[in-house]
């Protein structure tokens, strides 16, 4: 993705979240990043996103 170079390019850690679904059911990821050393922020906000919004159960259509 055009979108991580710099996560990569810095070592930061970064995800990409589902947090939205298409008309057609495709997913739609939303990218958080931290600075470098903080995985514990990301884990602790996607923890909260998937308790507020599930996507565990979703499965994309093709």
């Amino acid at each position: 993705m055009e979108y991580t170079i710099l996560q990569n390019l810095t070592s930061s850690p970064a995800m990409s979240v589902p947090l939205h679904w298409t008309a057609d059911n495709l997913p739609i990821g939303i990218q958080f990043a931290a600075a470098k050393g903080q995985e514990n922020r990301l884990l602790a906000l996607v923890f909260e996103l998937e308790a507020a919004r599930s996507w565990k159960e979703k499965r994309a259509t093709f």
